[in-house]
């Protein structure tokens, strides 16, 4: 039954990834030509929400079946492989674009446009599933009030994607909207109870695990200023209260991370220190208790 439900989500956000792509592409192709064609804004904001929720709930799923034994340091290893891939996924169109440079293709909008469509799934995977596992270690040992917030965080970001049905411009309710689901952000992204559980090894490769994946969302951004330079960049990309948060939110996240992992370094190695002498005298008591129950029975 999971796996069923995981092709069904896997299948929705493929497919409706393929038909926003499909529309946003029809729409520059006339505007190539000089006819001026727009799609309904809700029929696309419909679209846009079906990737997303497709996204999401596989990922979530996947999570979920490999999340095993509080493996913070495994959590993070999956979340830079995933955001490896997509990283690099969108260097190759860089570098295609460079190659190209010299030819007469490369200067056509459609391309430009072709290549955009590529970047944002991949853009939308790799903030889902960084989003998805920063969830994951908040809520680990994370108290009722937290875990309130942490819901009602989720659920204001679902609220958010409503405004994906109606063409608006920044303003005040964007502004209104993006503070209130930005405050809950602001809270929730201090919550590192799992940092403890890590080894002083595993706390030092997560620290460069961590920048590897803050890179690769600064990768991300100047990707989206590029595109913005071309005209190709959606609309629902500029002026959506739900990816300014999720992309403000992840970062910080991520950046808070990081420096509570640099900080809590110089410690680790004596914490660590200890609890092997506490394992230690652990084993030779118990080999003491062993040794004296055999020569009891003898």
């Amino acid at each position: 039954m999971n796996k069923k439900a995981n092709i069904v989500y896997l299948i929705v956000a493929l497919l409706s990834w393929f038909l926003l792509a499909s529309l946003n592409l029809y729409e520059q192709f006339w505007s190539t030509q000089g006819v001026s064609v727009a799609m309904p804004f809700y029929l696309k904001g419909l679209i846009l929400n079906a990737f997303l929720f497709g996204t999401y709930l596989y990922i979530t799923r996947v999570n979920k079946i490999s999340f095993i034994n509080n493996d913070f340091y495994g959590l993070i290893c999956r979340a830079f492989a995933i955001s490896l891939v997509c990283g690099l996924a969108s260097a190759s169109l860089s570098i295609m674009i460079y190659l190209l440079k010299d030819s007469a293709l490369v200067e056509h909008p459609l391309l430009y446009s072709i290549f955009y469509q590529i970047d944002f799934g991949l853009l939308v995977v790799f903030l889902l599933n960084v989003f998805v596992k920063w969830k994951q270690l908040i809520s680990h040992n994370s108290s009722k009030t937290t875990k309130k917030l942490g819901k009602i965080f989720e659920f204001a970001l679902v609220g958010s994607l409503l405004f994906h049905f109606v063409h608006f411009d920044i303003n005040l309710t964007f502004y209104v909207s993006f503070g209130f689901i930005g405050i809950l952000g602001l809270y929730l992204s201090f919550k590192l109870n799992w940092i403890p559980y890590l080894t002083y090894k595993q706390k030092l490769i997560a620290l460069l695990l961590l920048l590897g994946i803050l890179g690769i969302q600064v990768y991300f951004l100047v990707e989206i200023l590029e595109y913005i330079e071309f005209g190709v960049l959606s609309i629902y990309t500029v002026r959506s209260t739900f990816f300014f948060v999720i992309y403000s939110f992840t970062a910080f996240y991520c950046f808070v991370t990081v420096l509570a992992l640099f900080f809590n370094l110089p410690t680790s190695s004596v914490f660590d220190k200890k609890i092997n002498e506490l394992a230690g005298y652990h084993e030779l008591s118990r080999s003491i208790l062993t040794g004296d129950n055999e020569r009891h029975v003898c």
